[in-house]
């Protein structure tokens, strides 16, 4: 999965001249602006003969901004539609009082079919 997501954004997207780095669970560079993202497991969706023919995967995105955000989220929403993932919800809006930071969380799934071994 998170090849897939490193090939839809290649680790960053622009946004009004910015870029914004994307990186799978962890963030160490200086960018005031950047998501992160998270597998957040995966579930059985379809089964056939007592075998799992289909998976759901999620998947969390955190959007951290010490100013407007929104483009963020909707550029992410959009690309990820684009890439045949469902938008699940929104947590609310979240303010760290000791960084400065808003963090928001999208939340995304996949259906994929189970490839046999």
């Amino acid at each position: 999965m998170n090849e897939e997501i490193e090939k839809i954004f290649n680790r960053k997207i622009k946004i009004d001249n910015k870029e914004i780095p994307i990186e799978y669970m962890d963030y160490q560079g200086k960018n005031e602006e950047y998501v992160i993202y998270f597998n957040d497991g995966s579930l059985p969706f379809f089964e056939a003969d007592d075998k799992v023919m289909y998976k759901e995967m999620n998947l969390e995105f955190h959007i951290y901004s010490k100013g407007n955000y929104l483009k963020i989220v909707d550029y992410i929403k959009e690309k990820m539609e684009e890439n045949d993932f469902l938008w699940q919800s929104d947590e609310g809006d979240k303010y760290e009082s000791d960084t400065k930071y808003h963090h928001f969380i999208s939340n995304f799934k996949k259906i994929v079919y189970r490839r046999e071994k």
